[in-house]
């Protein structure tokens, strides 16, 4: 069952003109838990859009991937992905007291982004970044190499979504010349479930960049770089 409003948004006005029985709307909460009731945040799903047994096939071989990160002294594994950072506010849920306005967050006029290129390492929780205005195949070779820089003396296998940019002649031919030193795995279409730096990118923006209008697309910018660097001084880089 579906509830489309939490019990503090409705639930008791619309029991008092149907039944004439007034609940206090902490109570309603209590009581609905207490029935198996929860308020839980729907997802978004891809149903009819992705290859399930080409999905269910890819999940089983990261996590045999992943369990044995451990054996792999020579090889890095890396989780790969882009995400844009807008000008715009990032939104999340915050505490806020019962019974007051619902916080507001100022909005730009005019709305900016930037795209981070950013590869997680499964083993260590490392993050490789890079900075760039757009997702195109050149700023993609731009982040190869830049992760290449970053380990120098092992191998990547790097796991990657199937973006349309990421298949131009410029990075074919770049990973190609690099073959020796890099292996993509290409996970299936509308598969971002199986890439585990998505969480990553969660965390970032609900720490670095939500609730709050910065006063330019650069100051975003910073204090992200500024929470990737608080996350890569807690782990290592190998």
């Amino acid at each position: 069952m579906l509830l489309r409003h939490g019990p503090c948004r409705g639930w008791p006005e619309f029991l008092k003109r149907r039944t004439g029985v007034t609940v206090r709307a902490h109570y309603l909460g209590r009581l609905l838990h207490r029935m198996g009731i929860a308020r839980r945040r729907p997802k978004p799903v891809l149903e009819g859009k992705r290859d399930e047994v080409a999905h269910d096939r890819a999940k089983i071989e990261l996590e045999s991937l992943k369990k044995h990160l451990g054996r792999r002294k020579r090889t890095v594994v890396i989780s790969q992905d882009e995400t844009e950072f807008h000008l715009y506010p990032y939104l999340v849920a915050i505490w806020s007291v019962v019974g007051s306005p619902q916080p507001e967050v100022r909005t730009p006029g005019k709305n900016r982004k930037r795209v981070l290129y950013g590869g997680l390492n499964l083993k260590t929780g490392h993050l490789t970044s890079h900075w760039a205005a757009t997702k195109s195949g050149a700023h993609f070779v731009e982040y190869l190499e830049t992760l290449l820089l970053d380990y120098p003396d092992q191998k990547i296998l790097m796991i990657a979504d199937n973006g349309s940019f990421h298949h131009t002649q410029r990075v074919e031919a770049y990973v190609n010349q690099n073959r020796d030193r890099l292996e993509i795995k290409w996970l299936p279409p509308y598969c971002p479930d199986l890439n585990d730096i998505e969480r990553t990118w969660r965390r970032l923006k609900a720490s670095h960049a939500s609730n709050f209008l910065f006063n330019s697309l650069d100051d975003l910018v910073a204090n992200v770089r500024k929470g990737i660097e608080e996350l890569n001084a807690t782990v290592g880089s190998n």
